[in-house]
């Protein structure tokens, strides 16, 4: 196969030579008395999930490629063997695995999609080198699991689209030709099918009533490499479609829109070592020219942002299975561009001006389905409705929604004795001379967000409350500071960070005389008047049994008043 060309060297090459640099942290998280890989981080993990990575070193092992200096080394199939060992050691006598979280929680064995997909690709990868009777075992286990797969396929999600589902049925797919198992070929298939109709017209499949990019991306790259596996036609319409939509919600560094996203936050560290999610999507992506030129701009971004690389078992199937050809420039490679998605009844605004991208988010839970997801720890209340990209910084305002948690909201308006923070209905208009906007109705009571960039290190944000009646209104943004960033502010207060244990506020009345303004490392943040700055804000974790978020989801709430009389508010942040 020849490489297609990203930047100067292939990109099979960038991606193989990203994932050798990742094998000595690899390596240090690796127990080699249990088979284990620790987790690295903070807050919650699936245990099992760290072995997902088997697939990556399965594939330097066995990879052609000039940028593979693992190839055929015997440490690096010990690791594998060992590591796949210690999935059988975990497996139960129906194929179930553990269900222990990192923060010591344990979920209840089951069977791991996932993790049984990426354990079949290694020993496809390795079965020839495999000592025979490592062999015999591999196989009975992924026969036991897939086996148990296929049945829960048929009785718990018969009827259900989900990503699981969908990504047990590929897996299955997968399996049925590497052990002639026709009927799970059969079974996977027409899941694949079902999965591909049943989506959304805009390209997502809706989990709490509109997009999750990263669970999006989990069917993505499930039907991507179904129809790698069996050249069905019938899921492409499908995967251009889901294409377009992640064309849209991924900024310039390759990272994820949270501000749509209805479950997942932004994040920018990957909740832990480098890169693991990386890949992700890409197989489906790379049915279109503009989908392999996203994958081609992703891998040059991972490789800057991770420079001391990783082992994300997503890029191990990329390396696989995305085409070698030049694809088309995606616009995350454009200075300037606006999206109104989708065009015909727009949820969303996206725009990038110069160093400045925004996303104005206009996806709501209906007010008639918001009792079904109170009680669901899966489903965030969509709340929050703007993020604020800058490339010299990342992340400047946003990181995503939260549940039951009326600071991780836009505005909130008491009236009489109701809160109302989740919004009942948004209307979005784009102007370059005015800025964007979005309108969102609260109960009977209109709040508006107009965001537009005053040059390449200048950015304002104008909050307009109700005009009128008898309530009180706030409006707000969330900030992720840097964990150690040095703060200061217009009052004179001593010099503080953003530590995520320790606790402090700040506000800005008509005492305060002259600019009212607050400064991290990476930017200065005008304030007006009636305004406070607290940090730290944490949201509902669903991944962690209490909900207790970690420290890096930590973010720092700057809030207004805009009740009636209190006029426009504007903020204008500046890059320094």
């Amino acid at each position: 196969m020849t490489s297609r060309k990203c930047g100067e060297r292939s990109f099979r090459d960038l991606i193989i030579e990203h994932m050798v640099k990742g094998v000595p942290a690899a390596k240090k998280r690796f127990d080699r008395k249990t088979g284990w890989f620790r987790y690295v981080g903070e807050g919650a993990s699936a245990r099992l999930r760290e072995q997902d990575i088997i697939i990556s070193i399965a594939l330097l092992y066995t990879a052609d490629s000039p940028a593979n200096t693992m190839r055929g080394s015997k440490e690096v199939l010990a690791l594998a063997s060992r590591a796949g060992d210690a999935l059988l050691d975990d497996m139960d006598s129906e194929g179930r695995f553990s269900g222990l979280k990192t923060d010591g929680s344990d979920w209840g064995r089951g069977y791991s999609c996932w993790t049984a997909y990426y354990w079949l690709e290694a020993y496809v990868l390795l079965r020839d080198y495999l000592d025979p009777m490592r062999r015999r075992r591999w196989e009975k286990g992924l026969r036991l699991t897939h086996t148990g797969a296929a049945r829960e396929l048929e009785e718990k999600w018969k009827g259900r689209t989900h990503n699981i589902a969908t990504w047990f049925a590929m897996s299955l797919v997968r399996a049925g030709q590497v052990f002639e198992v026709p009927e799970w070929i059969e079974l996977g298939a027409d899941k694949c099918r079902t999965t591909a109709r049943h989506q959304h017209p805009d390209g997502y499949w809706p989990e709490g009533s509109g997009p999750t990019i990263g669970y999006n991306l989990t069917y993505v790259h499930s039907l991507g490499l179904y129809y790698r596996f069996t050249g069905d036609a019938k899921v492409l319409p499908a995967l251009r479609r889901a294409t377009r939509f992640h064309l849209d919600f991924t900024y310039p560094d390759g990272t994820r829109v949270e501000t749509v996203d209805g479950r997942q936050r932004y994040l920018a560290h990957d909740a832990g070592h480098a890169g693991k999610s990386a890949g992700t999507g890409w197989p489906g992506f790379a049915v279109t020219p503009e989908g392999r030129g996203l994958v081609a701009w992703c891998v040059e971004r991972l490789r800057e942002r991770w420079p001391d690389g990783g082992l994300s078992p997503g890029l191990a199937s990329a390396w696989q299975h995305v085409p070698d050809d030049s694809g088309k420039t995606p616009p995350q490679a454009k200075r300037r561009y606006l999206s109104v998605y989708p065009p015909k009844h727009p949820r969303t605004i996206v725009r990038r001006s110069g160093p400045w991208f925004v996303c104005l988010s206009g996806y709501l839970t209906p007010p008639r389905e918001r009792k079904n997801y109170t009680l669901k720890r899966w489903i965030m209340d969509r709340a929050q409705h703007l993020s604020i990209w800058h490339e010299k910084v990342g992340l400047v305002v946003g990181g995503g929604n939260s549940k039951n948690d009326p600071a991780r909201s836009t505005f909130i308006v008491w009236s009489g004795n109701r809160c109302f923070y989740v919004a009942d209905s948004a209307e979005l208009k784009a102007s370059t001379k005015e800025g964007d906007a979005i309108t969102l109705r609260y109960g009977r009571r209109r709040c508006t967000l107009n965001v537009k960039a005053l040059g390449p290190d200048r950015i304002e944000v104008v909050f307009s409350g109700p005009e009128k009646g008898k309530c009180s209104a706030t409006a707000s943004f969330t900030m992720p500071f840097q964990p150690g960033s040095r703060l200061t502010n217009s009052k004179g207060s001593p010099a503080t960070e953003a530590n995520p244990l320790r606790v402090w506020a700040w506000t800005w009345s008509e005492q305060d005389k002259g600019p009212r303004w607050f400064q991290t490392d990476a930017c200065r943040v005008q304030v007006p008047t009636g305004s406070s700055v607290e940090w730290p804000v944490y949201p509902f974790n669903p991944y962690a049994i209490n909900g207790a978020a970690p420290p890096d989801q930590a973010v720092a709430r700057v809030a207004t008043d805009v009740s009636p009389g209190e006029g426009a508010k504007r903020f204008v942040i500046k890059i320094v």
